[in-house]
């Protein structure tokens, strides 16, 4: 004889619930990086965001400050004399933030 288990709404429960997760997961993302992000004029700071499940660091020169760049580095608009170690403000926010991934999703489940 089988035994028949039926969770009513599992399936929203569940889709709601990873969207829900990798919101705060991508916010948390996004906080951090901002955190830790080096600030001349606040310009990389305030276009790092968050959405659509990704976290995205808009700058003109974002990849030159997560991978570093040497001297007479070019972007559109600047030419930089100084060369520039690699700091990876992102790479390092998703690392931390990783680590509380399953405390995050499990807070999540244990709410439902």
């Amino acid at each position: 004889m089988p035994i028949e288990v039926n969770v009513p709404n599992l399936e929203n429960l569940t889709i709601n619930g990873i969207k829900e997760a990798v919101i705060k997961i991508t916010s948390r993302i996004e906080a951090e990086a901002k955190k830790n992000s080096p600030v001349d004029t606040g310009f990389y700071r305030n276009n790092i965001k968050a959405g659509n499940g990704e976290v995205v660091a808009n700058a003109e020169y974002s990849k030159a400050v997560e991978y570093g760049f040497p001297a007479g580095y070019k972007t559109k608009t600047f030419t930089y004399k100084k060369g520039r170690r690699p700091n990876p403000v992102m790479r390092n926010s998703a690392r931390k933030v990783q680590k509380e991934v399953d405390s995050i999703v499990a807070k999540i489940i244990n709410r439902k």
